[in-house]
């Protein structure tokens, strides 16, 4: 199963042109773990981070695509000075190079609201077809023993819930982190997905 699942996931890169099809929020949220996370903090690999963040981002795909209403979303306001206030001059600059590429401007944010509010119900439907639960990710992790919270990995709390938050300036895809910051949700649910 497994190598069936990286074959498929080498095509789907392939056909994208690059690795967004099989690295989406819970990467970004792995590489600020990497980036910003202190040298202190003891050693965890890779896919040890994606397996605590694959969680809290399926926790967060679940609570933005439950509501029955469409959410609406808003263009970005974030500047070239938030980003690099957050991971400093040289970092955040490049940052904010690949991050200006996905902003939302007022008018992609109405039309994408007008196709939200006309397609939510078959949206979800796709949606909730393909979805593994967060809950089942979790017993699928446990199972082998891999890590599930920030904890067995060795990352403070109050920084896991920051790095959900932050993730999603390093990159120019758009993922379930940029779609929860434009719905006005992402700070919030972010406290949430860290305990799933």
């Amino acid at each position: 199963v497994l190598a069936r699942t990286l074959v498929f996931s080498g095509l789907g890169m392939t056909i994208c042109g690059g690795s967004d099809s099989a690295s989406q929020g819970e990467h970004l949220v792995a590489h600020v773990i990497d980036m910003l996370g202190s040298s202190d903090w003891p050693l965890s690999y890779h896919g040890e981070q994606i397996s605590v963040t694959t969680l809290a981002c399926s926790a967060l795909q679940e609570r933005l695509y439950r509501d029955d209403a469409a959410p609406v979303i808003s263009a970005n306001e974030e500047t070239e000075e938030d980003v690099v206030a957050v991971f400093g001059e040289e970092l955040g600059r490049s940052c904010w190079n690949s991050f200006k590429g996905k902003m939302l401007s007022a008018d992609a944010a109405a039309q994408a609201n007008a196709r939200l509010a006309s397609d939510w119900p078959d949206i979800q439907l796709q949606l909730n077809q393909i979805m593994r639960p967060a809950d089942q990710i979790r017993a699928s992790l446990e199972s082998v023993k891999a890590p599930t919270s920030p904890q067995d990995i060795g990352v403070p709390t109050a920084f896991y819930k920051d790095a959900i938050i932050k993730s999603r300036l390093i990159r120019d895809r758009f993922t379930c982190l940029d779609f929860a910051a434009s719905a006005g949700i992402l700070e919030k649910v972010a406290g949430e997905v860290v305990q799933v």
